[in-house]
C-alpha cells in the first residue's frame, strides 16, 4: 500500500487504502528498514485533537483502520 485517503468520521480518523495509485490520495512514507509506514494528517484533524497514543484498530467491514481522536489516556476516562 503506497497510497491512502484519511476521512475523520465522527470522532475518529479513518485510513483507507487507494486501490490505484493514480486515484490520488496521500503517500505513505517509509519511516525504517522493516518497511513501517507513516503519512501527516495534521491538516485533515479538528483544531482541538491533543497528539498523544491512539489505540487503532482495523475493521474489515469498512476496509479502513480507525483510530480514535483522543488519546488513549483520555478516552479511557470516558
Amino acid at each position: 500500500m503506497g497510497t491512502a485517503i484519511a476521512l475523520v468520521r465522527g470522532d475518529e480518523l479513518w485510513l483507507m487504502r487507494v486501490s490505484h495509485p493514480g486515484g490520488g490520495g496521500l503517500l505513505l512514507k517509509i519511516r525504517n528498514p522493516r518497511g513501517d509506514r507513516s503519512v501527516l494528517v495534521r491538516e485533515l484533524l479538528p483544531e482541538a485533537t491533543e497528539p498523544g497514543v491512539r489505540e487503532a484498530f482495523w475493521d474489515e467491514e469498512a476496509g479502513a483502520l480507525r483510530v480514535p481522536l483522543a488519546p488513549a489516556s483520555q478516552a479511557s476516562r470516558g
